[in-house]
């Protein structure tokens, strides 16, 4: 949501990629030198030993967190931008 004085604080920027290219894509930008990771370790329910949420492990073996924080140029953004357009 966006704040009162109009500005966003984005904590994540989140990617959910087709199935089976989460591999590829989080390769093809490290090789880049383009640091991406899951956005959790793994879901709770797995932690925690359950079974039964199969669309939060559909959605967690998709997601990819890309760069995105407060310092980052607008020279940095276009390469993460088309790191993951040319590795998808």
């Amino acid at each position: 949501p966006e704040s009162r004085d109009g500005r966003h604080v984005y904590h994540r920027f989140i990617l959910c990629l087709k199935h089976g290219r989460l591999s590829r894509v989080m390769a093809t930008l490290e090789n880049e030198q383009i640091h991406c990771r899951k956005p959790v370790y793994q879901p709770l329910h797995r932690l925690l030993g359950q079974e039964g949420f199969s669309v939060s492990t559909q959605v967690w073996e998709r997601a990819l967190s890309i760069p995105c924080y407060p310092s980052l140029t607008d020279d940095e953004m276009k390469r993460v931008a088309d790191g993951v357009r040319n590795s998808i």
